[in-house]
């Protein structure tokens, strides 16, 4: 909700506003501005010539020219926003559970320039303490810089401001099309370079971003590289997965993942992977994966992955998630093992499949 009060007057040319109280709340959050906002309207374009509001400590500023042609000219500025308020805006209900959100302070600076058609931009971001569904990342700092339709990203995750051992870094350019009047492409197939460097990172971070996926915890370590184009890639390097637990909500089972995800051109190779069941399972399961996965656009495109060992897939918990079918079935492979091709549309699995342990209702 927002709520404004002030005057407006006619000018050459021009509309001036000057607001004495201009106040937004969201939930239990509001900001409101510090002194009168100004602002003028001109066939310059909107100009801001003062806006600054607070929260306590929180404080948010814009200064600049959104031009009528489309020449942007503008600056912006946070300083100690509370990163909660991040769990009251965005449009994810599972945020707002307690101890399941954003913690921390945050700050960033901003300037916009170019045109709406070719705008080029620059971020400078940081944030102390920062933690995620109670995953302590501690101090994380964000670089990015835009022009030309190429993005330069530097990403960096320390355990405090003054630690100089990174756990991640993600730096390197990309191709990108941020034109504000709509771009056909906005990750053209241009060359890219990124590299992905990972110290015992908490993997804990992705689990909202994986819908399949609950209580993912476990380490990883990388030393990747992305060339190639956005829709062919060109990988080298490797990463590897230590004690990976999730739960797989299909069928409410916790699985644990360990192996190398070695990364060969246009292919990622599993390599020493291994699926099992937790260590209550019984009977216990462990399946060996290999195979290959390939990418378009950051997206999964295809894959061939063969799977050899035994596995618990539906279990009592699966009720919860598949009330028609549910009990212990556990299958096993012969030596030839379990194949799943194509892609997410169209997958294709073959292979035998010997029922070892059964009790289905």
């Amino acid at each position: 909700t927002f709520r404004l009060t002030g005057q407006a007057s006619i000018q050459p040319r021009s509309f001036v506003f000057d607001l004495d109280t201009l106040r937004a709340k969201a939930g239990d959050y509001g900001w409101s501005n510090d002194q009168d906002v100004q602002f003028r309207l001109s066939d310059e374009g909107l100009r801001i010539m003062r806006a600054v509001f607070r929260r306590g400590d929180e404080e948010m500023s814009a200064h600049g020219l959104i031009g009528y042609r489309g020449n942007l000219d503008a600056t912006f500025a946070i300083r100690q926003f509370d990163l909660s308020v991040l769990n009251i805006l965005l449009p994810y209900p599972e945020l707002r559970t307690p101890g399941n959100g954003f913690l921390g302070t945050g700050e960033a600076d901003v300037s916009l320039g170019g045109t709406a058609v070719d705008p080029a931009f620059s971020v400078r971001a940081s944030s102390e303490n920062f933690v995620l569904r109670k995953t302590k990342l501690g101090f994380v700092e964000s670089h990015f810089d835009y022009a030309g339709r190429r993005l330069d990203i530097l990403i960096q995750n320390r355990i405090t401001r003054a630690s100089t051992k990174s756990t991640l870094t993600v730096a390197g350019r990309m191709p990108a099309d941020f034109s504000f009047t709509g771009a056909a492409d906005r990750f053209p197939d241009l060359e890219q370079e990124i590299r992905i460097h990972a110290d015992k990172f908490d993997i804990s971070v992705f689990d909202p971003l994986i819908a399949e996926l609950q209580n993912l915890t476990g380490h990883v370590n990388s030393n990747l590289t992305i060339g190639g184009t956005p829709r062919y890639p060109a990988y080298s390097g490797r990463m590897e997965l230590s004690n990976v637990d999730f739960l797989f909500v299909p069928n409410n089972l916790p699985y644990i993942v360990n192996g190398t995800i070695e990364a060969m051109g246009s292919k990622l190779v599993l390599e020493g992977f291994t699926l099992e069941n937790i260590p209550s399972a019984r009977p216990a399961g462990k399946m060996d994966l290999s195979g290959t996965i390939t990418t378009d656009r950051f997206k999964l495109d295809s894959f061939d992955i063969t799977g050899r060992g035994g596995l618990l897939i539906i279990g009592e918990e699966t009720r919860r998630a598949l009330p028609e079918m549910y009990g212990p079935l556990f299958i096993r492979s012969d030596s030839e093992g379990l194949n799943l091709s194509g892609n997410l549309s169209r997958p294709f699995l073959s292979g035998n499949v010997f029922v070892t342990d059964a009790f289905i209702t």
